[in-house]
């Protein structure tokens, strides 16, 4: 194919661009971009791929900019547009313009964009804003690879659509199997897992947080026993040894999990978690005997140890202590522990009833399924289905504002804090239990209802996966991040409950025999 075959293809998209960007990468590094006049860019277009049959693992991305609204500085294009719009900016005779392709690229806010416009400028802020004019521009986006044979892809946001038909058992078990492989390559020589991954720089990142780093943990056990793997359990025994040397400590008879200042519920229980699926019970009496010291005659829990006057996160960390609790007695049979777990259960329903939150349901929802199977009470089933047929309209389907985003739980009218693929994550978790629950209580219309929430939110997960050359079309270390979770459709930071949060509930998902079930169909509008 040439390049005026190229250009004769694209332009059959019917759109009429004011402004074309190409941009040249090799394996993923930026060779050479340009924006160009809409009558030169075929010519530009025969420039950039003369460059790019010279060069190995080539792409071109060409972005065809039309469109364009001018307006005077009053505000940013938000989130959901990044990666869709193309924008100008001008000020004082200074001018910046990126591509949507190349945004996601950077992995750059309209808001950090606006900031490096500035400084490479040297324009001061509080003047700009006054006098910068903004472009706005709708973009048709396409990538081009180019090799032994050359391939057109017409992408959305960087990526391709991964639509709802294309969720079946055979690509949940490949979304899977990628996202344990990678979960795998995050476990250093000395057990120490990666806690996030920046693509767009090919290093890891800063930060940590020993709660998800002991969920992750959790994963690493469950990977093992899913896949009867002794390479996944070894890399979980290192990796909880690695925790433990460097985490916890004893005080006055309690098990710590230290982070920085901080001694958290959550963290506690979920390192208590993991170390019965271990072989590193030592620990799990001292770490219990912290829960039993964090709750209270009427069946709350204090949430942090340290600093001891902090209380909040009460959507979190009471559920994860209760899913410790629970596994903690069907492994034990303590009796006086039961009594306990049933009279947080009374105090917590009633908090949800108080002041419902999504972020409690999920956690709470395990902790009972788990309850239930033992001992048959119908409260716990009653509240399961109260919290989780509640969460269902926080799922975007017919409300999201693009298709990318389509299976995610966010409500932009509600404070529930921004979309986040770990939070789609450990929803899932707690709908393939409350799913099961309403199969095994032949309750077929919760069935349906709560199958197709969990194979829509599959679909979100495999289109924020690193799964292939398209949507990695800017990544130079594949292999770090082939697998992965990004965090949303425009934020490409990996971080590890990302891949461990799924992972968790696509293990759980294969277990349950949803794929059997023939009713589960997409319901006509």
């Amino acid at each position: 194919m040439t390049a005026n075959q190229i250009y004769e293809t694209i332009a059959q998209s019917g759109v009429r661009p004011e402004m074309v960007f190409l941009c040249l990468r090799s394996n993923g590094k930026k060779i050479s971009s340009r924006w160009c006049e809409a009558g030169a860019w075929r010519q530009a277009l025969q420039k950039i791929y003369a460059e790019a049959v010279k060069t190995s693992q080539a792409t071109v991305e060409v972005c065809l900019a039309h469109g364009g609204s001018s307006t005077t500085f009053n505000g940013l294009p938000g989130n959901r547009f990044r990666g869709l719009k193309a924008v100008e900016f001008e000020c004082s005779g200074k001018a910046m313009m990126l591509s949507p392709t190349e945004m996601i690229a950077r992995n750059l806010s309209f808001e950090q964009a606006w900031k490096k416009f500035l400084e490479e400028n040297e324009l001061d802020e509080t003047k700009a804003r006054k006098l910068a004019k903004l472009q706005i521009y709708q973009v048709a986006q396409f990538l081009v690879t180019v090799g032994e044979t050359i391939k057109i892809t017409k992408m959305f946001r960087g990526n391709e659509i991964r639509p709802l038909a294309m969720v079946n058992a055979a690509a949940c078990a490949e979304l899977t199997r990628t996202m344990a492989e990678c979960m795998s390559k995050y476990v250093q020589e000395d057990g120490r897992l990666s806690y996030s991954y920046w693509p767009s720089r090919g290093v890891e990142g800063r930060g940590n947080n020993m709660i998800r780093q002991f969920m992750g943990t959790v994963c690493l056990f469950k990977m093992a026993q899913f896949y009867n793997s002794e390479n996944y359990k070894a890399l979980a025994e290192r990796n909880l040894k690695y925790n433990f040397k460097n985490f916890y400590r004893l005080e006055n008879g309690l098990g710590l999990i230290e982070e920085g200042l901080k001694v958290k519920l959550g963290a506690v229980a979920l390192a208590a978690l993991a170390t019965i699926e271990s072989s590193e019970e030592q620990f799990t009496e001292r770490l219990f005997a912290t829960t039993l010291h964090l709750s209270q005659s009427d069946g709350a829990f204090r949430t942090f140890y340290a600093p001891p006057e902090r209380n909040d996160c009460q959507n979190f960390y009471p559920g994860e202590a209760l899913l410790f609790w629970v596994s903690y007695y069907l492994s034990t049979g303590n009796h006086s522990l039961l009594d306990k777990i049933k009279k947080s259960f009374l105090y917590y329903r009633d908090w949800y009833r108080n002041d419902s939150n999504p972020a409690f349901i999920p956690w709470h929802t395990q902790a009972y399924y788990l309850l239930w199977r033992k001992l048959g009470d119908d409260s716990y089933r009653d509240f399961i289905f109260e919290m989780n047929d509640w969460l269902l309209p926080v799922q975007q389907w017919e409300s999201a504002k693009s298709p990318d985003v389509q299976g995610q739980f966010y409500d932009p009218d509600r404070p529930f804090g921004p979309p986040h693929a770990s939070s789609t994550g450990v929803y899932l978790e707690g709908l393939i239990d409350a799913y099961e629950l309403a199969r095994l209580c032949h309750d077929e219309h919760r069935m349906q209802n709560y199958g197709l929430a969990i194979l829509r939110g599959v679909r979100s997960v495999m289109q924020l996966q690193y799964a292939d050359d398209v949507d990695m079309f800017y990544i130079s270390k594949k292999d770090m991040v082939r697998g992965a979770i990004r965090t949303t459709v425009y934020n490409n930071v990996i971080r590890i409950d990302n891949i461990q949060h799924n992972l968790m509930a696509m293990m759980k998902i294969l277990k349950s025999g949803i794929f059997e079930n023939k009713a589960l169909l997409e319901p006509p509008h």
